[in-house]
């Protein structure tokens, strides 16, 4: 290797990690926490690994001394000079690193030993970069992030990631509010974009994005509220159809279609998930389905409802005293109040009008479907309400279509805040845990975006095969999002230092675990919209050759 040595092993363990003595003339301060080097082992090997710990080794007592030496510790010069002269000597710091992969007789392994002692440590490559990792084809593998390092260097290379392989599977985006998730979540859909362009019919991928914050439909915002750049669905306006809940948004974005949802089809299930923040009473859900198909029996209407916000008070008074059971008419009384909230949302109608059916024709069609909140967005039964219903219908549509044929057909759905759904005590009460567990065979997969982790039901974590993750500070947070790694214990202090827009990457879509600082979004955009351009002009390159016609 033609770099300049950073360091040399001097010690460690395959269970704890390699340590490395730095030389001169590189210092601590050379070196980040998650940044990536390469080892040369003595067996021609070279040893990719990520560092984990920065420590100063030997000479503590030195430094301490010379401290405590008036003339020198307050002279600026002089201790400059000592740490030219003394630093990599007598005081001397080590890295520790974590061994994530060996390339050795033109072959590529995981991590299953380390590099002896007096090994080398190097910067890492782009030609190395490109051997662990692979190439960017543009139309499987795509540019997810540059390797993290201590200063940027003119020739990184960047790091792929298999969108194919990604959507192959439930994946995972997690991080506190502000690290770069929805960034993310944009950065994948605009690569999803380019990729359903560049493959088979067949192998689309058609996205359901719930875009709490707009900023899928409209625009990015900085961490101050201001507008940066369009989100995907603006973007690629010819490939995505939005919908929203809020008429004005439709002011603002002027294809944006309004969203309505009948009141007959929001069931009992639908309701009892928004029980907390309806505060629906504990009895209600052992008589409303009950009271429900009473309603439907006395052809009132299809469901409960849809009958509490048509009827007045008088024949709502007047059916309760027709129920057989006193416990059905208390709970049926004391509810109606609570249900009466739904009235509020002009999203509800009380006639037939619904674009459920619509959404999922445009979903099975290959259509992309991006459905902004608007002013609802910090509102949580208005989400929970939206949300399942829909997932409710895609489950039963999706499900027909496996039952009656042995087709695919392919859908992500983007969901932020996902504990309100996957958690411990609502994974198996919505539609989105069915989705989860029995769709995955049929090419429906959940992009679950969230800052809890630890708050998932412990089999919607066992679903995730891929995970995105930025910063995180709760201890259980890190142990529950780091689940799959090798040497989950040495990655977990990295979660805590990485800073916004970096992060760490593993799972079958990427040959190994990566910590990188993510692309910009809008160079993303700018990649995709020339890949599909280029893709578009070799088609028509390659039909008039075949015509035989001339190419101008």
């Amino acid at each position: 290797m033609e770099e300049s040595i950073v360091a040399q092993v001097c010690g460690g363990s395959s269970a704890k990690g390699i340590d490395a003595r730095i030389l001169p003339p590189y210092s601590s301060e050379d070196i980040s926490v998650g940044e990536s080097l390469l080892v040369e082992g003595r067996r021609s090997s070279v040893f990719l690994t990520v560092v984990s710990e920065i420590k100063h080794h030997e000479g503590e007592s030195y430094a301490f001394m010379l401290s405590k030496i008036e003339g020198l510790a307050r002279d600026p010069h002089n201790i400059k000079y000592v740490q030219d002269t003394a630093v990599g000597e007598l005081l001397s710091s080590k890295i520790s690193l974590i061994p994530i992969a060996v390339y050795r007789d033109k072959r590529i392994f995981e991590a299953d030993t380390i590099p002896d002692f007096l090994s080398r440590c190097f910067k890492v490559t782009k030609d190395y970069i490109r051997i662990f990792y692979g190439d960017i084809d543009y139309k499987y593998r795509w540019p997810i992030g540059l390797p993290k390092a201590n200063r940027e260097k003119e020739d990184q290379a960047f790091i792929p990631i298999n969108i194919d392989a990604l959507l192959r599977n439930s994946f995972a985006i997690y991080g506190k509010s502000g690290t770069g998730k929805t960034y993310m979540g944009n950065i994948l859909a605009s690569f999803i974009v380019g990729y359903n362009h560049s493959v088979s019919e067949e192998d689309r991928v058609s996205m359901l994005i719930f875009d709490l914050h707009s900023e899928y439909s409209h625009f990015l915002l900085d961490p101050t509220g201001k507008p940066l750049v369009e989100g995907v669905a603006r973007a690629f306006n010819e490939d995505f159809i939005v919908y929203t809940l809020d008429e004005a948004f439709t002011k603002v974005l002027l294809d944006a279609r309004l969203l309505k949802i009948s009141a007959s089809n929001i069931d009992v299930d639908d309701l009892l998930i928004c029980s907390e923040a309806l505060g629906l009473t504990e009895k209600f859900g052992d008589y409303a389905y009950a009271i429900t198909n009473a309603i439907r029996n006395r052809r009132r209407a299809r469901s409960i409802l849809e009958y509490v916000l048509k009827e007045d008070y008088n024949r709502l008074q007047s059916f309760i005293n027709s129920l057989d059971s006193p416990q059905e008419k208390n709970v049926f009384r004391a509810n109606i109040p609570k249900l009466k909230r739904l009235a509020e949302y002009p999203f509800i109608s009380l006639d037939e009008e619904d674009s459920l059916s619509e959404i999922v024709e445009n979903l099975i069609k290959g259509k992309n479907v991006c459905i902004a909140f608007g002013t609802y967005e910090n509102d949580s039964l208005a989400y929970l309400i939206v949300a399942n219903v829909l997932a409710r219908r895609i489950w039963n549509t999706y499900r027909e279509i496996g039952l009656k044929t042995s087709s695919r057909k392919r859908l992500v759905i983007f969901l932020e805040e996902a504990h309100k759904f996957l958690a411990r005590d609502m994974y198996f009460k919505t539609p989105f845990g069915k989705i989860a567990r029995e769709l995955r065979k049929r090419g429906v997969v959940l992009a679950v975006i969230d800052q809890r982790p630890s708050e998932l039901d412990p089999d919607v974590k066992a679903m995730l095969w891929n995970k995105i993750v930025f910063n995180l500070t709760d201890r259980s947070d890190i142990r529950e999002a780091c689940i799959g790694l090798p040497h989950r214990e040495l990655f977990e202090p990295i979660v805590e230092t990485l800073r916004r827009g970096e992060a760490l990457i593993f799972g079958s879509a990427i040959s190994f675990p990566a910590i990188v600082k993510v692309i910009d979004y809008s160079q993303a955009i700018d990649i995709v919209k020339e890949r599909i351009q280029e893709f578009y002009n070799e088609i028509e390159e390659r039909r008039l050759r075949e015509k035989g016609e001339p190419e101008w």
